[in-house]
């Protein structure tokens, strides 16, 4: 026996139903707090430390998570090689980093939150006793020189196609690869190959070059272009303008220096 439908009766059912649902869109509509932070090691800014779970973490923890504070916001830290990183980031699959160098390649894909929140700056190492080597940027010729991948340093060094580079994944792979005589030179940046010169026992066994390279890199907090991240770019800029304001990241990096 089929069933009739009274005439009258359908609205309100749909209408029950409707208002029903309209509570579910506005949960899913709850802006998202948890996000995925890419890195790797790169101390004193990123410590080994931190990936082990003990111990200081470095500067841009304490910076990330101050911001983390601010915003309510929640972050899964996942390590990687720093060029697989930038992958990450570039295809939508991890929302943030810190510690970027400004690069136009790196601007096709990534959002920079406007303020940097530190700098370093760009420095040649050699084996102990070879500092006279490299007295200048000329130097550089015909010597194997170690960097990290898809790393930013100075110009004219950056775009310079007639140099002999040799790309690791690691930073702490250059001094130890200098040390061996595998490289002839290391390029880094200051206080971060200062800081592994030390912590790995290797400063009597290498030293800065005579030549050293003008000019300093800032250093941006990023978003992935396919974040949702992207809309509190603001509020992440405001809160590391009142960070320095205050004195509160000197006070962080003093601490590792």
């Amino acid at each position: 026996m089929s069933r009739t439908v009274r005439p009258g009766r359908a609205g309100p059912i749909l209408l029950g139903l409707l208002l029903a649902w309209l509570p579910l869109c506005g949960a899913r509509a709850e802006p998202r707090t948890r996000f995925v932070m890419v890195t790797d090691t790169w101390a004193p800014f990123r410590m080994e430390e931190a990936r082990l779970g003990s111990g200081n973490d470095g500067i841009d923890f304490q910076v990330i998570r101050r911001i983390g504070e601010e915003l309510g916001l929640e972050l899964e830290i996942q390590y990687h090689p720093w060029a697989r990183a930038l992958e990450l980031l570039r295809v939508g699959r991890a929302d943030l980093m810190t510690g970027v160098a400004y690069s136009p390649e790196r601007d096709e894909f990534l959002l920079y939150v406007p303020t940097p929140y530190a700098a370093v700056r760009p420095a040649l190492y050699t084996r102990a006793g070879m500092a006279s080597t490299v007295r200048s940027y000329g130097d550089l010729a015909g010597k194997t020189i170690g960097q990290s991948a898809a790393s930013v340093y100075f110009e004219p060094y950056d775009s310079d196609g007639s140099l002999d580079k040799l790309n690791l994944q690691y930073e702490e792979q250059l001094l130890r690869m200098l040390v061996l005589g595998r490289v002839d030179v290391v390029v880094g940046t200051e206080p971060n190959i200062g800081w592994d010169a030390a912590r790995l026992g290797l400063s009597g066994l290498v030293e800065p070059a005579l030549y050293e390279p003008e000019g300093r890199t800032e250093l941006f907090i990023v978003v992935s272009e396919r974040s949702p991240l992207g809309s509190r770019s603001a509020e992440i800029d405001a809160v590391i303008r009142r960070m320095l304001a205050s004195g509160e990241i000197d006070a962080i990096m003093a601490a590792y220096r």
